[in-house]
C-alpha cells in the first residue's frame, strides 16, 4: 500500500497498488495488473478527523479483502512474458495485432485474430511457446470487447500433441483469472478459440502463464 504525503494531508485520496486480484467499490476499481487507483474523498473542508477515521476503517477492510483475494490467485512473474507467440492469422496482417504483441509486457498492445472476411472464424487460435517444459496452475487473458466467449487451453510438449487442460464456457471482456482443474506442465500453451463473443475475432491485451 502506497500512500502520497500530499494527498494524506489535503485530504483528498488514498492510492493503493494491488498486485494481486481486481477488487470493485464505490468510486474506483483495484486491477490486477498493478494498476494505481484513487479514491475520492473530498476537499479539506470537510471535517479531517471524519476522515481520517473513514480512511483507518476503509484501509482496514481493503486490506482484509485484498489478502482474501489473494489466495486463490497467481503469483510471481508471467511466464509467458516477452516468449515467442504465433497465431492462427492476425488482424489485416498487421504488426500491430501480430500474437507477440499479447505477451510484450505492454498492457495497451493486443493480439487480434482477423475477421475481415465473408465469416470471421469462431476457432482462431493462439499460441506461446515458454522454452521449456514448465508447471502451469494459472491462466489470465485479458481480453478487449473482442472476446472469446467459448475457447479451450491446451499444453504440448513439441507443439504438436495437444491435452485440454482448461475448457471455458463463459469467457467476458476485461480480466479474466482461472485456475486449471488440475495442475498441468508444458512447453506450449495454447488459446484454442470455440464461439466469440462478438461480430469480430478474438482479441486480447495479455496472456498470462503462472506455476502457483
Amino acid at each position: 500500500m502506497i500512500f502520497d504525503d500530499q494527498i494524506i494531508k489535503n485530504f483528498t485520496s488514498i492510492r493503493i497498488t494491488n498486485n494481486q486480484k481486481m477488487l470493485e467499490f464505490p468510486g474506483g476499481y483495484m486491477s490486477n495488473n498493478g494498476h494505481m487507483t484513487s479514491i475520492s474523498f473530498g476537499r479539506r473542508e470537510m471535517n479531517k478527523k471524519l476522515i481520517t477515521m473513514v480512511c483507518a476503517l476503509f484501509c482496514a477492510a481493503l486490506m482484509a479483502g485484498i489478502a482474501s483475494a489473494g489466495e486463490d490467485g497467481p503469483n510471481g512473474k508471467n511466464l509467458a512474458e516477452d516468449k515467442n507467440a504465433t497465431c492462427s492469422s492476425f488482424e489485416k496482417d498487421d504488426p500491430q495485432f501480430a500474437p507477440g504483441k499479447a505477451v510484450d509486457g505492454y498492457k495497451q498492445t493486443r493480439w487480434s485474430s482477423n475477421f475481415f472476411t465473408d465469416k470471421a472464424p469462431d476457432d482462431a487460435w493462439w499460441q506461446v511457446d515458454l522454452g521449456d517444459k514448465t508447471a502451469i496452475s494459472f491462466i489470465t487473458i485479458n481480453f478487449e470487447a473482442a472476446y472469446g466467449k467459448e475457447f479451450n487451453i491446451l499444453v504440448s510438449d513439441d507443439g504438436k500433441s495437444w491435452k485440454k487442460v482448461l475448457e471455458v464456457k463463459d469467457g467476458k471482456p476485461g480480466e479474466n483469472i482461472f485456475k486449471l482443474p488440475v495442475p498441468a506442465e508444458g512447453r506450449y500453451v495454447k488459446y484454442q478459440g470455440v464461439k466469440r463473443g462478438s461480430a469480430y475475432g478474438h482479441s486480447f491485451f495479455e496472456f498470462g502463464v503462472y506455476s502457483n
